[in-house]
């Protein structure tokens, strides 16, 4: 069972996952504790998991976990403009989402949708890791509009920033992914 600031594998259900970094490339992935399912950010979206030694063995690498670092974004601050959370502010409720889509739950589900389990996955840490954080509206809205590049505004649909990260952490964990990324047993 995971914690509330950890995200559960959507492979197992039972571990948390993890950011990591390949040493030797600084790939990073997301790794599943208990059962060592690995997304790559890299990835396409339609890319499943695979198992962390397969995975690192196809990339010429043979002594498992030790060819791992945790990444430094799991432990200190949330994504970057390239990464989970960033991808979606930024990429996708930008200034000109409503230009885009109906709702801001319609553009949650078109980042889910455009960029598959691995970024969705690092959305749902970096939110965590946010909520968990116990950050003032202020800040929440530095991190938000100035660090990762929304044009959306959760007080203008009646949300406190605080309970629409909350709102989207259930949102991520219930997206329904389309059927080319769902994960292969």
């Amino acid at each position: 069972m995971t914690s509330t600031a950890e995200v559960e594998c959507p492979r197992c259900g039972q571990g948390p996952v993890r950011r990591f970094r390949v040493v030797v490339s600084q790939e990073e992935l997301i790794v599943c504790d208990e059962c060592d399912a690995a997304w790559s950010l890299g990835a396409s979206a339609s890319a499943g998991f695979v198992d962390l030694e397969t995975g690192l063995r196809a990339r010429g690498l043979k002594k498992g976990r030790d060819e791992l670092t945790k990444s430094s974004l799991s432990a200190q601050e949330p994504g970057t403009s390239t990464t989970g959370l960033g991808v979606l502010l930024g990429g996708y409720l930008h200034q000109d989402w409503p230009y885009d889509y109906g709702t801001v739950w319609d553009g949650v589900q078109a980042f889910v949708t455009g960029e598959g389990m691995a970024q969705v996955l690092a959305a749902r840490l970096d939110v965590r890791w946010l909520i968990s954080r116990g950050l003032n509206e202020n800040a929440l809205r530095t991190v938000l509009v100035d660090e990762l590049g929304t044009g959306y505004w959760p007080p203008g649909d009646g949300y406190t920033i605080f309970e629409w990260l909350d709102r989207l952490a259930v949102r991520l964990r219930e997206a329904e992914l389309p059927p080319t990324t769902l994960l292969q047993a």
